[in-house]
């Protein structure tokens, strides 16, 4: 985190960089998306009943990319709440509340926008009726049946947005309950997570208002927000070989535990070691940059929002023009994922990329 501008104050306490963090991230991003991709992708082909064990074995793999969305909340809680956690906890960089919300705003809306208008008017019969439209535009589509109507994957984006927009109160209240200490901020937290837990058990399930909606997802916002804490508590640790070694064996039995007995509490404890992984095994650019594979994990990280935004869109007009074939999955994966990832790239470029520039310069979070 850098100053708003050369006038702020130097932090009490250096922080410490986080090594060539982002990288890993990026290819954390690219995975969750990716994992999502495959998951619609078979479910458009295949179709699903509902019922996991009724699936073959070799597709239920694809079937755990539905909890792409945990790893991006997790990523979400980490990544927005740390600079509120460096300010009160290591003396980072003032968080200033208009440039927090210039940034979100140019990060989340103009390709949110830009989707939901053009999905309006393209895929709906009849065309978009009157509730269709007013509620997206207010983040309002899990309030009613429009909850999936324009794009199923957008109402994660509800939860994102109202997640931004209480953030500060939260991190205040927390972080000042905390006292400016980090072992007592892990306290803290932890009772957070476990609220939020409890609420989460209490949400009915089968009540698609409360099953998309931020009550229902804040245990993996706040997960994310707890492994900010850890990571400024054990930075050194983390950095360790051995313990990368161990959350790499941890996240992978994980991850086999999601695909033996799949559930959201499994998905979440494996989507925290993985964002785990990613902090504590910073991959550098300098050995790693100029590898393709890298660099296309990379590319495709920066990409992912609009990959989650538009590869549904994507699947289901590929299928209407019958150029997504049915007979064979694997085919339609290499049919499928590669337009997904060109439509995406290009939306990047267009729509994502040339906000983000607006964004203020010294403050763009992730």
């Amino acid at each position: 985190m850098t100053p708003d501008s050369p006038g702020d104050p130097a932090p009490s306490h250096p922080i410490p960089s986080p090594t060539h963090q982002s990288a890993s991230i990026e290819l954390v991003r690219a995975g969750a998306a990716l994992a999502t991709v495959a998951y619609h992708l078979l479910t458009s082909v295949r179709g699903f009943n509902g019922n996991y064990y009724d699936q073959p074995l070799r597709y239920r793999p694809i079937l755990l990319g539905r909890f792409g969305v945990v790893v991006f909340f997790v990523l979400s809680g980490y990544l927005i709440f740390r600079p509120f956690a460096r300010r009160q906890l290591v003396g980072g960089w003032p968080v200033r509340l208009q440039s927090y919300a210039t940034n979100r705003a140019l990060r989340i809306l103009p390709l949110y926008y830009v989707a939901v208008i053009v999905l309006l008017f393209t895929t709906l019969p009849g065309g978009p009726k009157g509730e269709e439209v007013w509620r997206s535009l207010l983040f309002a589509q899990y309030y009613s049946s429009t909850i999936r109507v324009v794009d199923g994957p957008l109402w994660s984006l509800v939860c994102e947005v109202q997640f931004y927009i209480l953030l500060p109160l939260m991190a205040f209240v927390l972080l000042r309950a905390a006292k400016g200490e980090v072992r007592r901020a892990l306290v803290v937290l932890t009772v957070w997570l476990l609220a939020m837990y409890e609420v989460y058990v209490f949400t009915p399930s089968s009540a698609p208002p409360w099953q998309f909606s931020l009550p229902g997802n804040m245990v993996n916002f706040a997960a994310g927000m707890l492994l900010c804490v850890v990571e400024m508590r054990w930075r050194d640790t983390l950095e360790r070989g051995s313990v990368q070694l161990a959350l790499a064996v941890a996240a992978a039995g994980a991850w086999i535990a999601v695909f033996l007995h799949p559930s959201n509490e499994g998905a979440l404890l494996a989507a925290v070691l993985v964002v785990a992984l990613a902090i504590a095994r910073p991959y550098p650019r300098s050995k790693l940059g100029g590898h393709r594979l890298f660099r296309l994990g990379t590319s495709l990280g920066l990409a992912s929002y609009s990959l989650y935004v538009w590869h549904v869109p994507v699947i289901e007009e590929l299928a209407r023009l019958h150029l997504l074939p049915s007979k064979s999955l694997w085919l339609a994966f290499v049919v499928a994922v590669p337009v997904c990832c060109v439509v995406a790239w290009v939306s990047y470029n267009l729509i994502e990329r040339p906000f983000m520039s607006l964004r203020p310069v010294n403050r763009k979070a992730a």
